[in-house]
């Protein structure tokens, strides 16, 4: 029998939620989408990957990190959450430390 799961609750859009809102579309894709058995599995394999670390909080490094659609898989494991990402439209890149999620 399959597993089903469903997203978090959503909040209206803005630029975080809407950057919120892509990462909960590649964790918990619908299912009329083309990419719905390849992300399906990838959040699967990346659960099974979570429980087998040992018991302490994790540091996290996020490459690329704008969209974060993992991040709510650490729960509360999350001890630090490094995130570097390039901004191409000003030709930059930030990195910056980011407070563990509170849900």
């Amino acid at each position: 029998m399959s597993e089903r799961v469903s997203p978090p609750d959503t909040k209206p859009a803005t630029n975080h939620s809407s950057a919120v809102q892509l990462g909960r579309e590649r964790v918990y894709p619908d299912r009329r989408s083309c990419e719905y058995l390849f992300l399906t599995e990838r959040r699967k394999l990346f659960s099974e990957w979570l429980q087998k670390l040992p018991e302490r909080p994790l540091r996290v490094l996020d490459v690329g990190g704008r969209i974060q659609p993992y991040r709510p898989l650490l729960k509360e494991r999350e001890g630090s959450y490094l995130v570097s990402t390039s901004n191409r439209t000003r030709e930059r890149s930030s990195c910056g430390r980011e407070p563990p999620s509170q849900g």
